[in-house]
């Protein structure tokens, strides 16, 4: 690999880097919360994945996208309070 291949992916893992790092980490742990107090257990990292399956009915889907909304107003909310 020649040199400024080298910085190019250099560069590139600063920027990885540094997205993860501008997140609001609080504002997650209010949705995370307000998901939680909904009955919705996800993972209580924003850097985690959460899945659905074919086990998931139509009803488990409504509830969690009930859920997010007002999960997501609940973080919302507190973002502006400061």
């Amino acid at each position: 690999m020649e040199a400024h291949q080298l910085i190019a992916r250099e560069l590139q893992v600063l920027e990885c880097l540094a997205a993860p790092q501008q997140c609001d980490t609080a504002a997650f742990g209010r949705f995370f919360r307000g998901m939680l107090d909904a009955g919705i257990y996800l993972p209580p990292s924003q850097f985690e994945a959460a899945f659905m399956s074919a086990a998931h009915t139509e009803e488990d889907i409504e509830k969690t996208l009930a859920a997010a909304r007002g999960a997501f107003a609940t973080a919302k909310k507190g973002a502006s309070r400061g």
